[in-house]
């Protein structure tokens, strides 16, 4: 039992490390490199509305998705 909580734990720790890497990307004039931050925002609530569900996330993004679909645990932004 033990060993599946540390697998767990370094499962979770690889996960966060991979989720706060920078996206490489050149700048207009491709002269040189530039470093853009993705955030990675969790599911915090969603709402029904008729054939639309509203999925709400940590960083205060929202998204529409259909009533019957599931909302994404993690979005990137």
């Amino acid at each position: 039992m033990i060993k599946a909580g540390i697998a767990l734990t370094v499962v979770g720790a690889a996960s966060l490390a991979f989720m706060t890497l920078p996206a490489i990307h050149a700048d207009p004039d491709n002269t040189r490199p530039v470093r853009v931050a993705e955030t990675v925002c969790f599911l915090q609530k969603e709402e029904t509305s008729g054939f639309n569900k509203i999925c709400y996330y940590d960083c205060g993004a929202a998204i529409t998705v259909k009533s019957m679909e599931t909302c994404p645990m993690t979005i990137k932004r």
